[in-house]
């Protein structure tokens, strides 16, 4: 989770002789699983030989983040080749979203002039959950299901690896050394979600459901969710919420900069931007939309602290991110709903990490000894791994 690593670190991380960690990486590194990176400065001021990841070749990473798909491939060392973020607006089955992923691994390839024969398997992330590791359930792609891991290894040709919420992990190796023992992300996009680590650990649950903070209901009476229930935080904080219900109080006219024609051209993510540079510049409506949504995620922010009292909050998600001064209005309202609020001084940390860093942890759970999320992992071996197989007898599953 903190990408790279030295031999202090990782011994007290878990509780070994240093002599015995270095013999390990060495071995590790002579197999190809890990490489050596950039010297980290110790405490003393003396260099120290930092370790991390090593992939199997250029890996292609996607995240399926609701209304936007970003794709990016790493090299074996985790650097950086090509990165293309586009909106997926309009989609309507698994089959559109499975081409979707399609054209844009094309794409990449296209941009480093590659084959797609040449990647060893795609990671992808999804914004969503699983079911005894079989139902992938999601309120903002409800298209996603069971068998979206084989449709992708199918088109693709490749094998597929599925990751739930990766985010959190991109947002913990930020956070200047040394780190901490708990975090919570709260991300205000598409959804609204709190995911957490204890213990370096991240907190998944059973059912791969923990951190489900917009599906606790806030008024019984109130709009319909993705999830088939009314009245959840997501229907009032999540920027698709937000984006529709500023299209309907403009179509009963209200007085602000902001138009109805404007609006109805603009996607979800584009009408934050929108109705950020309108409550900058003071538009009353603005303000007022956005007050219920401010009041909202405080409700919720208090909720988070109040159950994982933990070391440091993080804000992002579309509807936060790169918006400090809506931050501090949700960490100024929350509290009120904090328990001993003036004695435990909790903050929000502005998220910091890139969309390079987040496809990096993407990228990172293809590694064949990473610990991934416990979803359908769907093999669609290459044409020379089958003649191998049939060579030795070996079936293919």
């Amino acid at each position: 989770m903190r990408e790279s690593a030295t031999v202090p670190e990782i011994a007290a991380r878990l509780r070994m002789a240093s002599p015995t960690v270095t013999g390990l990486l060495t071995r590790l590194t002579q197999k190809g699983l890990v490489s050596r990176s950039e010297p980290v400065i110790g405490r003393r001021g003396r260099p120290r030989t930092g370790y991390r990841l090593r992939l199997p070749g250029i890996v292609a990473s996607c995240d399926w983040d609701g209304t936007q798909l970003s794709g990016a491939l790493f090299d074996e060392n985790l650097n950086a080749l090509a990165i293309h973020t586009e909106d997926l607006l309009g989609l309507t089955s698994l089959a559109q979203a499975v081409s979707r992923i399609d054209g844009l691994v094309n794409h990449l390839c296209n941009q480093r002039s590659l084959r797609r024969k040449q990647l060893p398997g795609l990671a992808l992330s999804l914004n969503a959950a699983s079911i005894d590791g079989q139902t992938v359930t999601s309120s903002v792609i409800p298209w996603a299901n069971e068998h979206l891991g084989q449709a992708l290894a199918d088109a693709l040709q490749l094998p597929v690896r599925l990751l739930l919420n990766q985010m959190i992990i991109a947002e913990y190796a930020k956070l200047p050394d040394p780190a901490p023992r708990s975090m919570v992300l709260l991300r205000a996009g598409d959804g609204v979600s709190a995911h957490s680590i204890e213990a370096s650990q991240r907190m998944r649950g059973r059912h791969f459901l923990a951190g489900e903070l917009g599906h606790i209901t806030v008024d019984q009476n109130g709009a319909l969710c993705g999830c088939g229930r009314r009245g959840c935080l997501e229907t009032i904080c999540s920027g698709p919420a937000i984006y529709l219900r500023t299209i309907e109080d403009l179509r009963h006219g209200v007085t602000s900069e902001l138009t109805l024609s404007e609006f109805e051209k603009l996607s979800p993510r584009a009408a934050m931007d929108r109705i950020w540079q309108a409550w900058d510049a003071g538009d009353t409506f603005a303000h007022a939309m956005m007050d219920r949504v401010f009041d909202s995620l405080a409700w919720g922010v208090g909720l988070i602290v109040n159950l994982f009292d933990p070391d440091i909050l993080v804000a992002g998600g579309y509807v936060l991110k790169d918006r400090p001064a809506w931050v501090l209005e949700v960490e100024r309202r929350a509290q009120r709903w904090i328990l001993h609020a003036p004695r435990r001084h909790t903050t929000l940390t502005p998220a910091q990490a890139t969309r390079e860093d987040e496809m990096r942890v993407v990228a990172c759970g293809f590694h064949p000894h990473a610990i991934a999320d416990e979803l359908v992992l769907p093999q669609a071996p290459s044409e020379r791994s089958k003649r191998r197989r049939a060579a030795t007898g070996v079936q293919t599953a």
